[in-house]
């Protein structure tokens, strides 16, 4: 039986809820998104009529050592900006967040202006509903603005796209860019170990 076929399977039990004689699985999931088809991605979104056609460019280049340069052209803001990806850590609320850091090419007056725009709220899909609200709030937000920073809390991204089942089996092991790429590696475990969360502050 070839990996795959193990793999399809494992990703079929999972979706269907059913965990039935796979207690203690483990998959290791390695995804390397490579920067053009993640341009392709955000200009097919731009392009669509009912998705992010308020952009005009969301381009992302320079993608390495944790880095990207991304240029945003919208009506809020028209600029390039330098970030820096930081290692998943744990909210107050035993969940997983990874930080975006600002580190050169917005100013003050944009970062309050993105946060009011934030708590307008949009039906939005998918990548576009990063910009529904600057706060975590009743709303269920998974992002919020905090300073020279994007929270991006990834239990409450996956509770958002009806994918609340996996919270407890993904082990996040990092998200970073390297080689004009950005790459997302976490394991899905059949097994829901509390023990692993570190207690409520």
């Amino acid at each position: 039986m070839s990996a795959n076929i193990l793999k399809d399977y494992f990703l079929e039990k999972l979706e269907n809820h059913d965990l039935t004689g796979m207690e203690g699985a483990r998959l290791a999931c390695h995804i390397p998104v490579q920067e053009n088809f993640l341009n392709f991605l955000m200009n097919t979104l731009i392009a669509s009529p009912d998705k992010m056609n308020d952009f005009k460019e969301l381009h992302f280049s320079e993608m390495s050592d944790d880095k990207f340069l991304v240029k945003i052209d919208h009506k809020i803001i028209d600029r390039e900006i330098r970030c820096k990806i930081h290692e998943i850590e744990y909210t107050g609320h035993s969940e997983r967040e990874v930080e975006i850091e600002f580190l050169k090419g917005i100013k003050f007056y944009e970062k309050v202006l993105l946060g009011l725009f934030g708590k307008v709220k949009y039906n939005w899909w998918f990548f576009k509903n990063a910009l529904e609200s600057g706060e975590e709030d009743e709303s269920g937000a998974f992002w919020k603005l905090s300073g020279s920073k994007i929270k991006i809390n990834l239990d409450v991204l996956l509770r958002q796209q009806n994918l609340a089942f996996l919270v407890p089996m993904v082990d996040w092991k990092g998200i970073i860019t390297k080689n004009n790429s950005i790459i997302i590696d976490f394991e899905l475990k059949t097994e829901h170990h509390e023990s692993n969360y570190p207690a409520n502050n």
